[in-house]
């Protein structure tokens, strides 16, 4: 609870992240993820807001092969913008 309320969020201007969703007006669901499609366009329906990024809710996992070693991974996919919106740099393969 310490580090989610009192320590700031480790990214630049992180006092203007937010984390929005969708809600099922038939009741199926309380939350419901937003497509890309749906994301770009509130992109572009919003200009005052100065990005936009977009992630799902659950990670994928597989596993990677090197030579004979298997490593099991969990990655989740993300929209272009999301390390930009983040002000952070995206991961670089093999570093």
């Amino acid at each position: 609870m310490r580090a989610l309320f009192l320590q700031p969020l480790p990214f630049a201007r992180a006092s203007e992240l937010v984390v929005g969703w969708a809600q099922d007006h038939r009741g199926a669901k309380p939350v419901v993820q937003l497509s890309y499609p749906a994301v770009r366009q509130m992109a572009r329906d919003n200009p005052a807001v100065a990005g936009l990024a977009g992630f799902p809710r659950a990670a994928m996992e597989g596993s990677v092969r090197h030579g004979t070693v298997v490593v099991p991974v969990r990655a989740v996919p993300v929209t272009g913008e999301f390390f930009e919106v983040l002000g952070a740099s995206a991961p670089t393969p093999g570093a």
